[in-house]
């Protein structure tokens, strides 16, 4: 809406995540892991919760199958009446069309028709490899998914695409936002409005001293976006 950085709207859940590693509640160690040895942990039942994307489902199916009985639940809100706004989802292509296609552009038209049909996305939703974007296609399964957990994944109608953020747009100086929340769960002395705030400092002094006007203008949130549940 303003077309600048606010991390400090995210200070409601970095400070329960800051409150979780003081009371040791957070895994041991858990900051020199990587991601999948975080996962394997999960599937020796060693973590009793772990945020989560949908190809995490392929994980404690096959890469680790879990010992325990995990399941997919909403991510914890922090007031009783629960979270207000819907789950985001992050659009990703289905297929890359190869630079020797372009000899063949209604071929490859075809192609790209059939893949990203709702009755093959209907298939590929039924097997749980692929979250349509549009529930006229789930409406065109005919079972429900087969893995254990994907279907909670692909709920359409509770998620929102999640829109793009421009700070691949700028250079920031400095640490990097990802870089200076980490640094809050390592040091939890540290003062965690200060922090963000310097963060969100310099990366909207970046925004407004590197970016085209214009091309900001494409990022701006569409009016008719329905972010509430």
């Amino acid at each position: 809406d303003t077309l600048k950085f606010d991390f400090l709207a995210l200070l409601p859940q970095i400070e329960p995540i800051i409150g979780m590693v003081k009371d040791g509640s957070v895994l041991p160690g858990s900051a020199g892991l990587d991601a999948d040895q975080m996962r394997a942990q999960f599937a020796e039942g060693r973590i009793g919760m772990i945020p989560g994307v949908s190809f995490d489902v392929g994980v404690y199916n096959d890469q680790f199958p879990a010992k325990c009985n995990w399941e997919v639940v909403d991510v914890p809100a922090f007031e009783d009446s629960g979270s207000p706004y819907k789950e985001f989802s992050d659009a990703t292509s289905l297929l890359g069309v190869g630079k020797a296609a372009l000899k063949h552009p209604e071929k490859v038209l075809e192609v790209l028709k059939f893949f990203y049909s709702d009755e093959c996305a209907a298939q590929m939703y039924e097997a749980s490899l692929y979250i349509p974007f549009r529930s006229e296609a789930i409406a065109l399964a005919t079972k429900e998914p087969e893995r254990k957990g994907f279907k909670e994944f692909a709920n359409v109608p509770d998620k929102v695409l999640m829109l793009p953020m421009p700070d691949t747009f700028i250079t920031v100086e400095g640490t990097a936002y990802r870089d200076a929340f980490l640094s809050l769960l390592s040091d939890t002395n540290a003062d965690p409005v200060a922090v963000i705030t310097d963060v969100e400092k310099r990366y909207n002094d970046a925004l407004a001293s590197q970016v085209d006007p214009a091309v900001l203008e494409t990022f701006r949130t569409p009016a008719d976006r329905d972010i509430k549940r």
